[in-house]
């Protein structure tokens, strides 16, 4: 070290200077081994500082990552109860499309119950009116044929008249 300038810059801190070279004797003395470990010393204490600072500066920058990232995840979060809010809202206006199909389908299939009904009770009256007119039919034909059967008796009566009637004849004729 005799004879030889010290012109330390700080290793951690780029660009800060240690502060001006003192001249040093060309024997060391006291003064100036208490000089390079006072050095030491704070050069020690400013690496200390400096590895607070970039331990702080990294919490720093991590702090706000994790700021950052909650802040995406919140807009995330919004959104996605913007699109579940949506999705809700979607959802009951479904529900209640499908509440008013399904009491349309209950009123139609209602309707349509009573118009079976209807046809069901038509249907039994014209069963019962085909019934009543057939046991018609069949008394006119009943009928008919007894008229029938009256024609023939009264034309059979017309002959055995005119029958009778030339037998008559006949034997009178044959008196005479």
């Amino acid at each position: 070290m005799a004879g030889r300038s010290l012109c330390l810059t700080r290793s951690s801190v780029p660009g800060t200077p240690f502060p001006p070279p003192v001249q040093q004797p060309s024997t060391p003395g006291p003064d100036l081994l208490a000089l390079e470990e006072e050095y030491k010393r704070l050069n020690a204490e400013l690496q200390a500082k400096t590895a607070d600072v970039v331990q702080q500066a990294k919490e720093i920058i991590e702090l706000e990552n994790k700021r950052r990232l909650q802040k995406q995840a919140a807009s995330s979060q919004s959104a996605t109860e913007v699109r579940l809010n949506r999705a809700l809202e979607e959802a009951e206006k479904y529900k209640l499309e499908l509440s008013k199909l399904r009491q349309n389908n209950k009123d139609i299939a209602n309707e349509e119950h009573k118009k079976i009904e209807v046809l069901k009770s038509e249907n039994k009256k014209l069963e019962k009116q085909k019934g009543e007119l057939m046991i018609g039919f069949k008394k006119q034909l009943k009928l008919i044929d007894v008229l029938k059967r009256q024609k023939m008796h009264i034309e059979a009566a017309k002959m055995l008249s005119f029958t009778e009637e030339e037998f008559m004849k006949a034997l009178e004729w044959g008196n005479s």
